[in-house]
């Protein structure tokens, strides 16, 4: 189900909008060797779903290349990284994927997504870790989704 729109919408926010923002942080975390980045992936990134082979690449990307970052800037500068991995969260994700294959998984898909507020706990407990400890993925799931 070829949607050439929708795949370059969810590279440009989900990767080049990761990529641009790291790469307004960066000269200014090296130049104070430390700094905190934390992008958001996706439990996708990990487990592929019917329709989403194009957004669980894209998530899959953000979480490779946060690790990348983790090892190029930590030892060096002191920076840490953190990938926050959520599955099912209460966003618009469900009516911006046009595929039907997708729209049919969707419809019988039921638990009770994680709220932002969720999300957002899980980025606190990442930035305040002792700096000697780099909290380096967190996996955050509804209690009633199956991976």
């Amino acid at each position: 189900n070829v949607r050439v729109e929708e795949w370059e919408q969810m590279v440009d926010v989900n990767i080049n909008g990761v990529l641009y923002c790291t790469a307004a942080a960066l000269p200014h975390f090296t130049e104070q060797k430390s700094g905190h980045i934390v992008n958001v992936s996706s439990v996708a990134g990990r487990r592929l779903f019917t329709g989403g082979a194009v957004y669980c690449a894209t998530k899959h990307a953000v979480t490779a290349f946060s690790e990348g970052l983790r090892r190029e800037l930590g030892p060096a500068f002191g920076i840490r990284v953190t990938s926050i991995e959520p599955g099912a969260v209460a966003t618009e994700l469900p009516e911006a994927i046009a595929d039907p294959e997708f729209q049919e998984a969707m419809a019988s898909f039921e638990v009770t997504p994680l709220e932002s507020e969720d999300i957002a706990e899980s980025s606190r407990y990442a930035l305040t870790a002792p700096p000697r400890a780099t909290v380096h993925e967190v996996l955050v799931m509804p209690t009633d989704q199956a991976m």
